[in-house]
């Protein structure tokens, strides 16, 4: 799940599925395992499936595995902390979400008003 541990994260990117031979080479219909995580290295890191591609050249896919793998821990790492943050603020949470369901009741309740005039309801 995007809240697992970082250790646990790489252990599922390291036993993700791949393709036979070795090559890091984007091709969906011959090699869609292996081109499955280069999209989404690609997504999280910023950089092109094509530099991917060069960086990887003549490596194997436990180096590339690696590699995604840290890139993976490192974009959810924010959402991580701030996790870790909200749940021990568990007060202000429950704060954030009463204030929220006031307003939303309040503009629930004025869009209702305005649908019983339209169909003449009140």
């Amino acid at each position: 799940s995007l809240f697992d541990s970082p250790e646990a994260i790489r252990k599922k990117i390291m036993a993700a599925a791949t393709d036979s031979g070795k090559d890091v080479i984007y091709n969906i219909t011959k090699k869609p395992g292996i081109s499955n995580l280069l999209t989404i290295y690609s997504l999280l890191s910023g950089h092109t499936i094509k530099e991917i591609e060069k960086e990887f050249k003549g490596k194997g896919y436990g180096d590339f595995k690696k590699s995604l793998a840290e890139v993976v821990v490192n974009y959810l790492d924010p959402f991580r902390r701030k996790q870790v943050e909200l749940q021990t603020r568990d007060v202000y949470v429950k704060e954030i979400l009463s204030k929220g369901a006031s307003r939303a009741k309040i503009i629930a309740e004025t869009t209702m008003k305005d649908v019983r005039e339209k169909m003449g309801l009140i």
